[in-house]
């Protein structure tokens, strides 16, 4: 607020760089929670057939599926979740990758005027 009345042009560049935060946050936002319901779904789908075998274990042992059961465990861990999850994260350090690049090219820039400003004596 001090900025403000100090020079308006550094408040007015300070302000742009939180928007533009505020911004970039909001517009990867909903990609994320899409994402989130999207993993949540597959975990729960991958953790109820492992729960299944672990209520069933005299069946699974006394029909001999004992290696079917992992199989189809690994199968799901590796071929449902892991896509899935790798995504999520992807979306995640998209908004990071946004965040810190929009912060530290305004932060140079708000900087490097200020610094501008300092040599000519305006402030």
């Amino acid at each position: 607020m001090i900025l403000f009345f100090v020079q308006r042009e550094l408040a007015f560049g300070a302000g742009l760089l939180f928007l533009g935060f505020i911004l970039i946050t909001l517009q990867k936002t909903n990609p994320i929670i899409k994402g989130q319901e999207k993993l949540s779904q597959t975990f729960e789908e991958c953790f109820s057939n492992i729960y299944d075998s672990l209520e069933n274990v005299q069946t699974i042992k006394s029909s001999s599926a004992e290696e079917f059961q992992a199989e189809k465990n690994e199968k799901d861990f590796r071929g449902k979740l892991s896509p899935v999850f790798k995504n999520f994260m992807n979306l995640w350090h998209s908004l990071t990758f946004w965040q810190n690049f929009s912060f530290s090219v305004g932060f140079v820039a708000v900087f490097g005027y200020a610094i501008f400003l300092l040599k000519g004596s305006v402030i």
